[in-house]
C-alpha cells in the first residue's frame, strides 16, 4: 500500500506516518446535564447538521433540552453517529452542547483542522458507514479506532488543511449567492401570484384582469397505474414507469427507475411529452412536466388542458405556489387527494399573453439558478477529487 498520496505540495517528501485512527483521534468524553447544570449553552441537534456540506443549519436552547449532552469545545469536530451515510458533520466555531448520537472528535497527534478532512474522505465514509444496528444504524467506534490511517507532518497538515479551507470558503459563498437567487425567484412569484407585480403589454396598456377558477373548469384529469407486480413479465419491456420517488430529478422529467412491457400497458395511453403532472397521495403537490411519452403510477395525476389559452409552464409555476395540502381530506396514511379535491383546486389564470411573460421571466430565473447551482457542482466535485488525490 503506498504511503504517499498521489497529489502533493512540491516542498514535503517522504512516507506518511501509519498509525490506528484511534491514536490520532479522540471522541471527548465531556457530559452536559440540563437538569444540573445552571449554565445555558446553543444545542446542536442532527437536524441542526446539514448533508455534507458542513454546515450549520441552526441550534437550540439547551435549557430546553431534557437529555444529556455532548460538550464541545469552539475547534472540535462534530460528527453525526446515527446514520452515518448521512454525512453530517461541522467544525465547530463556538462552546456548546450536542446531541449524544454526535460524536465530539478531538486530535491526539493530528490537528483538529485535519480531522475535519480525514472524515470528508472516502476512508472515512466506508468505514464509518460498516456500523451497528439496521433500522437505526450507528457508526461503531470499536471497529473505526482500529482501522489505519495515514498521516503527514504537522506542516503538511496545515497547508492542506489552509487549502482545504480556501475551496470550503469559495463553495460557501457560491452557495450563499445560489440561495440568493433562489429567494430572489420566490419572492418574484409572491409578488406576481398575488398581482403586487403586473406585466404589461408591449405597447405600455395593462393587460385584463385574471380569471379565478378551478382546475375542473380548464383541465381534464388522469391518473396512472401500477401493473401487477407478482407478475414478473410486465416488468420487463421498454416503457418508461414513473412513480412519485422518481419526481425529484426537478422541473422537467425524463429519468424513470422502473420499466413496464406493452402487455402490461394494455391499451392505455402515455403521457405526452410536455404534459404537466402532479403526484396526490402521500408526497403531495410534487410538480413536474415531462420531457418525454411516459407512463406513471396511479398517485400521479395528469394535467390535459381544455383551451388552448393555457401555457403549461404558467401552470406549474402557479401550482407551485398553492398549498395544495390545504385542499386534501385526512386518511389513514395522512392528507390525500381524490377526484372531487385536485378539481376544486382554486386557479388564477391571465390572458394567455401575460401567462406567456410570466413564465418566460421565470425560466430566465430558472436557467440563472441551474448555472449557479453547475458552478457549485463543480466546486463540490473539485473538492471531492482533492480528497481522493491528497489523502492516503
Amino acid at each position: 500500500m503506498s504511503k504517499t498520496p498521489k497529489l502533493r505540495f512540491k516542498e514535503f517528501s517522504g512516507d506518511w506516518e501509519e498509525n490506528e485512527l484511534g491514536n490520532i483521534v479522540e471522541i471527548s468524553k465531556g457530559k452536559y446535564n440540563p437538569l444540573k447544570s445552571e449554565e445555558n449553552y446553543k444545542c446542536i441537534e442532527l437536524e441542526n447538521l446539514s448533508q455534507e456540506t458542513g454546515q450549520l443549519l441552526g441550534y437550540f436552547n439547551s435549557k430546553e433540552q431534557q437529555s444529556i449532552k455532548n460538550k464541545f469545545n469552539k475547534g472540535q469536530v462534530l460528527f453525526g453517529k446515527l446514520r452515518p451515510y448521512l454525512k453530517k458533520y461541522w467544525l465547530a466555531d463556538f462552546e456548546g452542547v450536542c446531541s449524544s448520537e454526535i460524536w465530539v472528535l478531538n486530535g491526539k497527534s493530528v490537528s483538529n483542522n485535519f480531522i475535519y478532512r480525514i472524515i470528508q474522505t472516502d476512508k472515512f465514509n466506508f468505514i464509518s458507514n460498516i456500523s451497528s444496528g439496521s433500522k437505526m444504524p450507528r457508526a461503531d467506534w470499536n471497529y473505526m479506532s482500529e482501522f489505519p490511517f495515514f498521516t503527514p507532518s504537522i506542516e503538511e497538515q496545515e497547508k492542506i488543511a489552509s487549502l482545504f479551507s480556501l475551496i470550503d470558503d469559495k463553495i460557501s459563498l457560491q452557495g450563499e449567492k445560489l440561495k440568493m437567487l433562489k429567494d430572489y425567484k420566490k419572492g418574484m412569484m409572491q409578488k406576481i401570484f398575488s398581482r403586487e407585480l403586473r406585466f404589461k403589454y408591449d405597447d405600455g396598456r395593462d393587460y385584463p384582469e385574471w380569471e379565478v377558477t378551478t382546475i375542473e373548469n380548464i383541465a381534464n384529469l388522469e391518473k396512472g397505474f401500477t401493473p401487477d407486480t407478482k407478475n414478473e413479465k410486465n416488468w420487463i419491456g421498454d416503457i418508461p414507469w414513473l412513480s412519485i420517488a422518481d419526481m425529484k430529478q426537478g422541473k422537467y422529467i425524463s429519468d424513470v427507475s422502473k420499466h413496464i412491457s406493452c402487455e402490461a400497458l394494455g391499451n392505455k395511453k402515455l403521457v405526452a411529452k410536455g404534459t404537466l403532472i402532479m403526484s396526490f397521495k402521500l408526497t403531495l403537490g410534487r410538480l413536474a412536466i415531462v420531457n418525454r411519452d411516459i407512463m406513471t403510477n396511479e398517485a400521479i395525476c395528469h394535467f390535459y388542458w381544455k383551451y388552448k389559452n393555457i401555457n403549461t409552464e404558467y401552470m406549474y409555476y402557479y401550482l407551485s405556489t398553492v398549498n395544495i395540502e390545504s385542499f386534501g381530506c385526512r386518511a389513514a396514511k395522512g392528507i390525500t387527494l381524490n377526484n372531487d379535491s385536485l378539481n376544486s383546486i382554486v386557479v388564477k389564470i391571465p390572458s394567455i399573453s401575460e401567462q406567456n411573460k410570466i413564465a418566460n421571466a421565470l425560466i430566465m430565473l430558472d436557467g440563472k439558478i441551474e448555472k449557479e447551482q453547475e458552478k457549485l457542482d463543480s466546486l463540490n466535485e473539485y473538492k471531492k477529487g482533492l480528497l481522493q488525490q491528497m489523502f492516503v
